[in-house]
């Protein structure tokens, strides 16, 4: 049966010369992963997109039939902070969210935490504000911190943060792009 859904990309990994796998956060199915056959779009981390899937019950990935941008967002493309961010939001995401989950109030949660990344007049607070703010929706009850106005109360924040996930979530890997955006905003 074709299903339509909005997401948000996690990641796109070629899985060989012919497909990729997608790995999206929805609406409705909460983190699902798709298979791409021979499509030349790839989405990049936190792109907002509308996925047209054939949707099997008895699979775990869903094989896509069209997928394409919903919000396009003008600086993305050429703000490297922004991308930065964006790719470090993504890996936290995969770690944290492992299985299908329907969650409609985090969906609405990820999708302002997209627009905040590439809308912000401070994209190098952006990922502290999604930490904090994912820290609370995911129960691990409200922290103490506040957005940073220094590199070092940025950095002090961040690694208090990361502690934070690792102390509550089992599993929680520390993410590939933590150097990047760490000597992006030094």
């Amino acid at each position: 049966m074709l299903t339509t859904t909005p997401a948000i990309v996690l990641s796109v990994v070629k899985h060989n010369d012919k497909s990729s796998i997608l790995h999206a956060y929805t609406r409705v199915g909460g983190r699902v992963s798709y298979i791409m056959y021979g499509h030349r779009f790839r989405p990049e981390p936190l792109s907002l997109v509308e996925l047209t899937y054939d949707y099997q019950p008895t699979r775990e990935i869903q094989t896509i039939k069209s997928i394409s941008l919903s919000h396009s967002f003008a600086p993305a493309g050429v703000d490297i902070s922004r991308q930065c961010v964006s790719m470090f939001v993504a890996e936290v995401l995969l770690s944290v969210f492992r299985h299908p989950m329907e969650d409609e109030q985090m969906y609405a949660f990820l999708t302002s935490t997209v627009e905040d990344i590439q809308t912000a007049a401070d994209p190098e607070n952006a990922h502290l504000r999604f930490l904090m703010g994912l820290s609370e929706n995911l129960g691990f009850g409200e922290l103490e911190a506040t957005v940073p106005q220094s590199r070092q109360e940025r950095q002090q924040t961040l690694r208090d943060l990361l502690l934070h996930f690792m102390t509550h979530c089992e599993g929680f890997v520390m993410p590939r792009s933590l150097d990047i955006l760490t000597e992006i905003f030094d």
